[in-house]
């Protein structure tokens, strides 16, 4: 939707050197007071890719209220608006695209002909959109209930967005499209676009037939009564489709979507594609050449294991440069819905994407900041897991040697743990399952909640080694209470142990590490789905066992898993051997796209890729961390400052915490290098 060089919304916004026509109602403007559009041109832009500018300059690190659902952004003058799904219509505000504070809503008392036309509504008004045009700002939005098509498209207009100017007021001008039960199609989810010949279109529609596009009249901005309504994109079977947002850019015409569900918190899955087509009006198609008719779309953004169902985006153009604007739900605060901003790039062939490299999970730009941090980082602490949550702390938890209870620290630097309190948040049973042999606790977010595995013994067997859960509803782990939630049960009543988690195209998996009553050897990597936070479900399926020499030596022994996802692909670092100074970690590949449950789709390193060296012993049973900008990866391990042991090795209590950075290669593996010695170490710079 946007003009040509002009600031507009969402897709609607100035869309300078590529198809300025098309600025999409979603996003809005330049840095300008909005001019009166001009006709947009065919001017191409410049060589892709597409990574630099004047959006991607900015650290788009939001604060403020960003509780959000259905955004849409524009900017006039020098401040930034954004407007959301709510009572009224919900309106924030900014000074530099960064923080953001609320404003009153669009709308103080509801006007009539809502009720009169959508009973079932309840004042909530959903998925604006918002459009400069002629020296004026249009805000369509939807008038709805939940799971019906009667429905209808209303419009507001006002000559700015700033409730200081003395011209600022919004006027009700009714409603623009309806639908009723009788028709195949809904009337919500506006977003208006201008097309090459400066024609203006309004797409719309969330499930029945999918998306439909209807030429507006620039006297009205509405349709006239017998204009066309062309169907441009669908989802054939579950007909989950919603959320369109229309840009132009260098010759084409690029249609966002949300496929599959929104509303439902961390259990959403929505996810943001995209198609392109010369013509406004389509056939849109995906790039593997599939149409949107038919439920194509090339995936922008599908969520990960704390982001649950971004959706409902809009796209704000300035110059070659572009953001993206959407919301997704926070697992860390409960499925919060949450406004989101991130640079959109485009790839060598035209494409957008979010990753300067094509394909999502790419890394981040580096940044200058350097940390130093001295290891040992904690002493006498094994199989250290370290948790980076939002709050800006850092969360560590580790085996005790003592193996009687499960302790937890929390700093705002990595730096900062070596010196914090350390909290017990669980002992030990006095007597039965749960009473001996604490061992390897892990803490992760599943479901918007705290949750911690850990391996434990009983009093009868301590060599009785099973999984178990404990969760904490509290926003602090440090705090509330932690609720024993059991054994997490597996094929076989044997030694398991290492549970850990990860979240992947909307299923969970466990990982962990088990005696197969029928095989030789002590220990094996299992995953399987999960379908509850300490419920495996299905077929557990072995995706590595001791084969190369190097992972039996003492032992025949996989445990210790750790994930990592990166450059379209899965890693999974492991440990192998005893727990002294032949313990090593290796590797395992899998494809973002593979069947995980398959076997087959494992590749194994056949050599370490972390062993002793530098004066640091037996490195292994490590996590991952990120840097406090989230610019680069930290391995997180345990090690001995010694090699010869006097007796069992799990007697000895000296396996202290370590970090170092993680690299990568150029072909998009980790490169874990040598265990950094004795000292200080540089992460970053």
């Amino acid at each position: 939707m946007g003009l040509s060089n002009l600031c507009t919304k969402g897709t609607h916004l100035a869309l300078a050197g590529a198809f300025v026509y098309l600025l999409v109602v979603f996003l809005a403007g330049c840095a300008c007071t909005p001019p009166t559009p001009a006709p947009p041109t065919d001017t191409p832009p410049p060589p892709t890719p597409i990574t630099t500018g004047e959006l991607y300059d900015i650290d788009w690190t939001l604060s403020g209220n960003l509780h959000a659902h259905d955004p849409v952004i524009i900017k006039e003058g020098d401040t930034w608006y954004i407007f959301t799904t709510g009572t009224g219509i919900a309106r924030k505000y900014s000074e530099d695209g960064i923080h953001w504070e609320s404003m009153i809503p669009v709308f103080s008392r509801q006007p009539e002909w809502h009720k009169q036309m959508v009973p079932f509504n309840d004042g909530n008004l959903w998925a604006p959109d918002i459009f400069y045009y002629q020296e004026k700002y249009y805000l369509y939005y939807s008038v709805s209930s939940f799971g019906s098509n009667i429905s209808a498209i209303g419009l507001a207009t006002n000559v700015t967005l700033d409730p200081k100017n003395p011209g600022y007021a919004w006027v009700d001008e009714g409603v623009v499209i309806s639908s009723t039960s009788t028709d195949d199609y809904n009337t919500i989810d506006p977003n208006v676009a201008q097309d090459r010949e400066g024609n203006l279109w309004l797409s719309f529609g969330s499930f029945w037939s999918g998306i439909k596009l209807v030429q507006l009249d620039p006297e009205t901005m509405k349709p006239a009564e017998d204009a066309t309504l062309h169907s441009i994109a669908a989802k054939p079977g579950n007909t989950a489709i919603e959320a369109p947002f229309i840009i132009g850019r260098g010759g084409y015409y690029y249609l966002f979507v949300s496929h599959e569900y929104c509303c439902r918190g961390v259990n959403s899955t929505y996810r943001i594609v995209v198609g392109r087509s010369e013509e406004i009006t389509g056939p849109y198609m995906d790039k593997d050449g599939k149409t949107m008719i038919a439920g194509g779309g090339t995936l922008i953004d599908k969520g990960d294991e704390r982001w649950k169902g971004p959706g409902h985006n809009a796209v704000y153009q300035q110059g070659h440069s572009a953001i993206l604007v959407n919301h997704a739900y926070d697992s860390e605060t409960f499925g919060r819905p949450t406004l989101q901003i991130r640079p959109l790039y485009w790839d060598a062939d035209g494409w957008p994407t979010l990753a300067i490299e094509d394909g999502a999970g790419a890394m981040p730009e580096k940044s200058d900041t350097k940390v130093q941090i001295t290891n040992p980082l904690i002493e006498q602490r094994a199989d250290p897991y370290i948790y980076r949550h939002t709050d800006g702390y850092y969360y560590f938890t580790a085996t005790a040697p003592e193996y009687d209870r499960i302790i937890l620290r929390r700093a705002a630097t990595i730096q900062g743990l070596a010196s914090a309190s350390e909290t017990v948040i669980w002992e030990k049973h006095e007597s039965g399952i749960m009473g001996a042999h604490i061992w390897a606790p892990e803490l992760h977010i599943v479901n918007g909640k705290w949750t911690i595995y850990f391996a434990a013994g009983s009093t009868q067997n301590v060599w009785a080694i099973r999984m178990y859960a404990l969760e904490n509803a509290s926003a602090n782990p440090l705090e509330g209470t932690w609720e024993e939630r059991g054994q997490i049960k597996t094929k076989w009543e044997s030694f398991s142990l290492d549970a850990t988690t990860f979240e992947h195209e909307g299923t969970r998996y466990l990982v962990w590490a088990q005696h197969d009553p029928k095989l030789g050897g002590n220990t094996n990597l299992y995953i399987a789905k999960m379908s509850d936070p300490w419920t495996i479900s299905g077929d557990q399926v072995m995706i590595s066992r001791p084969e190369y020499d190097w992972e039996k030596i003492g032992f025949l022994v996989n445990e210790g898993p750790a994930v990592i996802k990166r450059n379209d692909r899965i890693f999974i670092s492991y440990s192998a051997s005893a727990t002294d100074a032949n313990y090593a970690m290796g590797l395992l590949t899998a494809s973002q796209d593979s069947d995980l449950l398959d076997a087959s789709s494992w590749s194994k390193s056949p050599t370490p890729v972390f062993q002793s060296g530098n004066g640091v012993y037996g490195p292994g049973h490590n996590s991952f961390t990120v840097s406090a900008d989230g610019a680069y990866d930290i391995l997180v391990y345990h090690g001995r400052d010694y090699e010869e042991i006097s007796g069992d090795p799990l007697n000895d209590p000296n396996r202290h915490t370590r970090v170092q950075q993680l690299h990568w290669n150029d072909d998009g593996t980790p490169d874990f290098g040598e265990p950094v010695a004795i000292g200080v170490t540089t992460i970053g710079g």
